[in-house]
């Protein structure tokens, strides 16, 4: 038998060349561009991310000593808190209204009556006093700068005592400690306007000062060491009421030394009362107040603060006592403009350029010296530091003083009309103001963050009651990443945290829905019959969105979602496939339904278009007349004004929306029919269902004060968003009892 020849293994085959096309070259440079795209945003994020993460880090760490007081052998090395742990402390508040000039006058002659001839301490014989206005100096600080030359006279210590009148002064906060939150108080306060009339008003002529008294016995305090200079503690920092500076023990002293003064006024634009008197009657004053010049318009119009947050430093570190006193010294040398250079000329210290910040001064601000009677050498501690958060006042809370402080007779086009002359003038005697004061003790992190997250309100005169109540509603929400609470009975976190829920749940039940229909192969279980409804209800949406005056941006978002939720579905239950057959023949294919799909069919149409239309018909009709969602038919009414730009609806709109609504109703019904007779859920998936259900309850909730506390924005709870709840919760009852509607193809694979 002859052997048969086994052919040699031809090893491996040579790898073909693979062609190089134009549209391969494009998405290679494409995924090179969208790569260097993405590192690139990554490394500006993460750079980002660390300059903010660095921010964060308490500016006084080089000076720890990293002990603890029971470590430290040498106590008189170091710097300990005042008030540490669980001591206790209180606040004592006052607030001063700052006098007339003629009030200031009478003041300065009964307290110094030899002010012609007393001058300030200074090595220089001859001086002279001039002003230098604060933007000269690049600071933001409302004020001028006391600075001399040798050419004449320095002024008397009496120009800078001001006669100010206490309008309150009492404990706000008690037995507080230094991880204490949320604590309120609220002051009455009414003062008279006179002041504010004065042409240099001020914010400080309207201000209060704060006083930490602590628990902790200082009897044994030999001196202390402000970061201010002498000469502003004695003549411009007056922080409670009391005897006279040179009256006051040394504890009192030292305890005034880190007090705390706040202004209560801003400036801010409203509008001018010559423009209200010429709009009165009939004349339109077309030129804006904050165009006009200051002094005669409103541009800059007095408001009164009425809501601060205190926040006390909880910093309980030892201090190396070397390097506190290197950085404490160097404060006295160059606090409250003491380190401007001038030229020739001396700086004067003066409170209203004392910068107080906590990254600058925080427990620099007074160091303390107390005897040690066991060991005979002296003992140094730091003081509380104690500030206000800045923009912490909404809106609502910033109030404008009713008085006109313009003269009309100043302006062209007022005069050439026949009103009456409008000079500066009390609207009213005296002004009744609520002040809210809140409490919270922060870490140094904490404290840099909510320096660092402070966003400054809107001040808009010319808004509507309703928007000023929305603009402090989104104030409020955020100042919650500062933890500032603004009312007892408000929970910000807790409804941000429900409406971010909330709008979550919504949204991926859409995105669910979209993926629903996008993936559908089959329309097994679904009603046809009320897709069509649907279909034209988004469709009539997208029509409508075209004629609507709304935000161009909220009408594309919108304008896609319509899109998308009555295109995907419309090709999912006609069948419809597409795919490039040449230019002689149409993309779009139209698959034969199955044997399944036809009995489902079968099912759907045992509701018939005449049962359909009758009932949208008195659907549409019964919302027409009496429609739940309007104010008409309200269950829990809303806390806001009524909307001043609001118009009426005309006929036309209220038959559209009116039918839109009911198409909309008919077509969940028919599905629920359709999951009903056919003993299966179809037409979205499990998971939507209780995506829909929580974002329901999470918006059901904000009705409920208990657990998200007071709403002002709170819409009101109509009888249609109840009704509307029905269908939602059969949805439910369905997926919960009924099994998934499947194809052919799913049987026979379980088969």
């Amino acid at each position: 038998m002859e052997k048969q020849q086994v052919a040699p293994d031809p090893g491996p085959q040579g790898r073909k060349p693979k062609p190089v096309s134009s549209l391969g070259l494009l998405r290679a440079v494409l995924v090179v561009i969208g790569a260097s795209v993405v590192l690139l945003a990554a490394w500006f994020a993460g750079k980002i991310g660390l300059q903010f993460v660095d921010k964060l880090k308490p500016p006084h760490l080089a000076l720890y000593q990293n002990q603890t007081w029971d470590q430290v052998t040498n106590r008189s090395a170091v710097v300990r808190p005042l008030v540490s742990g669980d001591d206790k402390f209180d606040i004592i508040a006052t607030v001063w209204l700052r006098g007339n000039a003629s009030q200031q006058a009478a003041y300065q002659e009964d307290r110094y009556p030899d002010a012609a001839s007393e001058v300030v301490e200074d090595t220089k014989d001859t001086h002279i006093h001039r002003e230098i206005p604060m933007r000269n100096l690049h600071m933001s600080n409302i004020g001028k700068l006391s600075m001399w030359s040798d050419e004449g006279v320095r002024p008397t210590k009496a120009q800078d005592d001001i006669f100010e009148v206490a309008l309150y002064s009492g404990v706000i906060i008690q037995n507080a400690t230094l991880s204490d939150k949320g604590l309120t108080a609220e002051v009455p306060l009414e003062f008279p306007l006179g002041v504010f009339l004065e042409q240099n008003l001020t914010a400080e002529h309207l201000r209060a000062s704060f006083v930490v008294l602590p628990s902790v016995k200082m009897d044994h305090l030999q001196n202390f060491s402000s970061w201010m200079p002498d000469y502003v503690l004695e003549t411009q920092w007056r922080s409670r009421v009391g005897s006279p500076t040179e009256q006051k023990s040394l504890i009192d002293r030292a305890i005034d030394s880190f007090s705390l003064s706040v202004p209560m006024i801003g400036f801010h634009p409203i509008m001018s009362h010559c423009d209200v008197m010429l709009n009165a009657a009939g004349f339109n004053n077309t030129t804006p107040a904050h165009n006009q010049l200051w002094g005669s318009n409103a541009s800059r119009h007095p408001h009164v603060t009425s809501r601060l947050h205190l926040r006390i430093l909880n910093e309980q570190h030892l201090f190396n006592l070397e390097a506190y006193n290197t950085v404490h010294d160097e404060l006295r040398r160059t606090s409250c403009g003491l380190g401007y250079n001038l030229g020739k000329g001396k700086a004067l210290p003066h409170r209203s350029v004392c910068s107080r910040t906590y990254e600058e001064v925080g427990p620099m601000e007074t160091r303390l010296e107390f005897s040690d009677s066991d060991h005979g050498e002296p003992e140094w501690a730091y003081a509380p530091f104690l500030s206000a958060a800045s923009n912490a006042a909404g809106p609502l809370d910033i109030i404008p003083v009713p008085v006109n402080r313009v003269n009309c007779s100043d302006q062209a086009n007022y005069n050439s009309t026949n009103l009456p002359v409008l000079e500066p003038s009390l609207l009213n005697d005296t002004m009744k103001v609520i002040w809210h004061v809140s409490f919270s003790g922060r870490t140094p992190r904490k404290m840099l963050f909510s320096d660092l997250t402070a966003f400054a309100p809107t001040i808009n005169a010319s808004q509507s009651e309703l928007e000023r109540i929305e603009a402090q509603v989104q104030f409020e929400h955020q100042n919650t990443l500062r933890s500032h609470r603004f009312h007892v009975d408000s929970h910000p976190r807790r409804r941000l945290v429900a409406y971010t829920l909330g709008f979550l749940s919504a949204l991926f039940a859409l995105l669910l829905h979209i993926v629903y229909y996008r993936r559908l192969t089959s329309t097994v279980g679904i009603s046809i019959r009320g897709q069509w409804l649907s279909i034209a209800r988004f469709l009539a949406s997208t029509v409508e969105l075209m004629f609507d005056t709304s935000d161009p941006a909220e009408k594309i978002v919108s304008g896609c979602s319509s899109i998308l939720l009555w295109a995907i579905p419309l090709f999912a239950i006609t069948r419809m496939e597409f795919s490039w057959r040449g230019f002689t023949r149409l993309p779009a294919t139209f698959a034969h339904a199955t044997h399944t799909e036809r009995a489902s069919s079968r099912i759907d149409a045992k509701s018939s278009w005449r049962f359909i239309g009758t009932s949208m018909l008195i659907l549409a009709m019964c919302l027409f007349l009496a429609d739940p969602f309007q104010r008409d038919l309200i269950l829990i009414p809303s806390l806001l004004p009524p909307d001043p730009e609001a118009t009426v609806r005309s006929t036309a709109h209220n038959i559209f929306s009116a039918s839109v609504t009911a198409a909309d109703c008919m077509s969940e019904v028919l599905q629920l029919l359709m999951n009903h007779r056919a003993r299966t859920f179809g037409g979205m998936y499990k998971a939507t269902v209780w995506l829909m259900v929580a974002a329901r309850v999470l918006h059901f909730i904000e009705y409920l004060p208990a657990i998200l506390g007071h709403i002002p924005d709170r819409a009101p709870l109509t009888l249609g968003v109840v009704i509307g709840v029905l269908p939602l919760l059969v949805q439910a009852w369905q997926a919960w009892t009924l099994p998934i509607a499947k194809t052919e193809e799913e049987e026979e694979h379980e088969d």
